[in-house]
């Protein structure tokens, strides 16, 4: 049965939708899933963009920020991004990404 199936029953109003998947929603600049590889990121992992800099501030202002300790790395693509080292496997990754937020 399709839509176009006769009856038709037709719906008024509103929905939201958002079933909680891994893989569903676009957090950017924070990333935790792989669509490519279908995969979580482990870790999950923080990208440097221009786009989501707090205005008035410069690359070179969140650069000069990061931790001594942290490595700057580049994905497939050539964007840069830090992990987030403190979600290193598999059951902290599935006790972050079900916590509630707010």
């Amino acid at each position: 049965m399709s839509q176009f199936d006769f009856p038709r029953i037709n719906f008024h109003g509103r929905a939201v939708i958002n079933p909680g998947t891994g893989n569903n929603s676009f957090h950017l600049p924070l990333s935790y899933y792989d669509p490519i590889r279908v995969k979580a990121f482990m870790p999950p992992r923080l990208y440097i963009m221009e786009s989501c800099m707090i205005p008035g501030k410069s690359m070179e202002d969140f650069i000069s920020a990061v931790p001594d300790d942290e490595e700057i790395q580049q994905d497939d693509f050539g964007k840069n991004y830090i992990s987030l080292k403190p979600i290193s496997d598999a059951l902290t990754f599935k006790k972050w990404a079900s916590t509630p937020l707010g």
